[in-house]
C-alpha cells in the first residue's frame, strides 16, 4: 500500500490545483489525499497514519502528531518566521517547486533514518564516456533522476572539467572536493563524513562540486576500493550510479565492480580516438560480459546548447527518451 501525502488548507481552488498536478506527476509514490474541512481532516487523521502532511496553518493543539511522520507548513511568505518547528514551504509557488522541495527534504530526512539493507540488494552501474560532451552528462543526470523515481539512488558525476547542466544543481559547496579529502585521509567513518554533503533534487542524492579536477585524479585504486566497500556496507542506496568522462585507475577499478556499464559515445566523437580507447581497455584486460554492457549512442543533433536546462526541459528532449530506454534495457 502506498503510503499518504496529505494536504490541508481551507482554500479550494489551491487545494484542486496543487492536487491536480500532484496526481498527474508519475512515479512520486504517495497517494494524495486533499482535505478543505477541518472537521473531516481531524477526523480522518485520529484513525489514519500520514507520511507527509503539508498544511496552511498551525493545527498542533487539534491533531494528534503521532500520526504524521513529516509536517511541512505552507506559508503566505517566502521567509516566514514564526518559533514553530515545522519546516516551511511557500504557498505560492509552482507546484513542481513545492513538490522538489517537500520530496528533496523527505529524501534527506529518510537517509538520516540509519536503515541498512542488504549487500545483495545493492547495484553499482557506471555511465562513461571517452569524449566528454554537455548532452552526455545531461544523459547521465536524466538517468539517474528516472531510477530514482523507483529505487533509492546515489548519483557520482565525476567530470575534470563540470560544466553547468541543470538550473537545479547545486554545486556551489564543493562537496565532492571535501568528500575526497576526507577518502584520501583513510577516514574510517566515511559514510558519517559523506551524509552532510549531499545534496537532493526530488528523490535523487547526489554528490558533485570540485574544487578542482585534479581531485578526481588524486583518487587511487585502493581509495575507491574503501569507498565503495563503505557504501555497500553502511548506506541503504539500492543503486549507486557513477558518471564518469575521464580515465584513471581508480574508475577502472569502479568499471570491475561495477554490475553494469553503460558506454556513451555520439557521433561527433573523434573515431579514431574511440579506436584507442577500446584498444587500451583490452590491453589492460577489461573486458565486459556482453550482459553487463549496454552501448548507448546519442545523435549529435540532439543539441543541449543552453548553459543550463530546468528539469522540464530536460524531460522534454530525447535525452530523457534515451534514459528511460536504457533503463528498460536493465530491468
Amino acid at each position: 500500500m502506498e503510503k499518504i501525502m496529505a494536504i490541508y488548507t481551507s482554500d479550494d481552488i489551491y487545494a484542486l490545483r496543487l492536487t491536480d498536478y500532484l496526481k498527474k506527476r508519475k512515479g512520486i509514490g504517495f497517494e494524495i489525499l486533499t482535505f478543505t474541512n477541518i472537521d473531516s481532516f481531524q477526523e480522518y487523521i485520529k484513525h489514519h497514519k500520514i507520511e507527509i502532511l503539508l498544511m496552511e496553518r498551525d493545527l498542533s493543539e487539534e491533531i494528534p502528531k503521532d500520526h504524521i511522520r513529516y509536517l511541512y507548513k505552507l506559508t503566505e511568505l517566502p521567509w516566514e518566521d514564526d518559533i514553530s518547528s515545522e519546516q516551511k514551504i511557500f504557498k505560492y509557488q509552482s507546484a513542481q517547486k513545492i513538490l522538489s522541495e517537500v520530496i528533496s527534504d523527505y529524501t534527506k530526512r529518510e537517509n538520516q533514518s540509519g536503515r541498512i539493507f542488504d549487500n545483495n540488494h545493492k547495484k553499482v552501474i557506471t555511465l562513461i564516456s571517452s569524449i566528454p560532451d554537455r548532452n552526455k552528462a545531461a544523459f547521465a543526470w536524466a538517468f539517474a533522476y528516472l531510477l530514482s523515481e523507483r529505487r533509492k539512488v546515489l548519483f557520482i558525476p565525476m567530470e575534470l572539467f563540470p560544466l553547468p547542466i541543470l538550473s537545479i544543481i547545486d554545486d556551489t559547496n564543493q562537496s565532492l572536493s571535501q568528500l575526497i579529502y576526507y577518502l584520501k585521509e583513510s577516514n574510517p567513518q566515511i559514510i558519517v563524513k559523506m551524509n552532510p554533503l549531499l545534496n537532493y533534487m526530488d528523490r535523487l542524492s547526489y554528490l558533485s562540486g570540485l574544487s578542482s579536477g585534479l581531485d578526481l585524479l588524486s583518487i587511487t585504486q585502493e581509495d575507491i576500493k574503501q569507498w565503495l566497500q563503505e557504501l555497500r556496507d553502511n548506506t541503504d542506496y539500492q543503486v549507486i550510479i557513477f558518471y564518469f568522462s575521464f580515465f584513471s585507475e581508480a574508475v577502472m577499478e569502479v568499471l570491475r565492480q561495477s554490475d553494469n556499464v553503460i558506454m556513451i559515445s555520439s557521433q561527433s566523437d573523434d573515431q579514431d580516438v574511440l579506436k584507442e580507447w577500446n584498444r587500451q581497455l583490452q590491453f589492460i584486460g577489461l573486458s565486459m560480459p556482453m550482459e553487463k554492457l549496454q552501448q548507448l549512442f546519442i545523435s549529435k543533433g540532439e543539441g543541449i546548447y543552453k548553459s543550463s536546462l530546468t528539469l522540464q526541459e530536460l524531460q522534454s528532449s530525447n535525452l530523457w527518451n534515451y534514459a528511460i530506454e536504457s533503463i528498460r534495457k536493465l530491468t
